[in-house]
């Protein structure tokens, strides 16, 4: 379960109205990128967060039956504003910077510039904003 304080930092960074809110972006996030990294980067990734961060894993079937190939191919703003029901890219990368903005806050320096190493370029781009 996500600790309190981490969901204040997203409902202060990303401008959500309650709680529910912020745990569902939070979640979307999270499962976002479990489906956009490579299996390494995602190892790397999620071993560097909060453990609290990590999706919950599925069964190899349900992976199969979610088709998490075809959603590789979109890009991770679309497929947040898909999974959140958001209306524009700028919203998703709202969220996106959020989340980020809330992980910095949350480890420890030296961890939050390695996590920059980790991620693809566009995932960067939102984690440095």
């Amino acid at each position: 379960d996500l600790p309190d304080y981490f969901i204040a930092l997203m409902k202060q960074y990303a401008g959500l109205l309650n709680d529910g809110q912020a745990r569902r972006a939070t979640m979307a996030v999270s499962e976002v990128l479990e489906g956009s990294l490579t299996p390494t980067q995602e190892c790397q990734f999620f071993a560097m967060v909060p453990s609290y961060l990590r999706p919950h894993k599925q069964t190899f079937f349900a992976r199969i039956g979610a088709g998490s190939k075809t959603k590789k191919r979109s890009s991770v703003s679309q497929q947040l504003s898909d999974r959140l029901q958001l209306t524009s890219r700028e919203e998703a990368e709202v969220v996106f910077k959020a989340y980020f903005r809330a992980i910095r806050t949350v480890i420890d320096p030296t961890t939050a510039i390695t996590l920059t190493r980790i991620l693809p370029p566009e995932l960067v781009r939102l984690y440095a904003a």
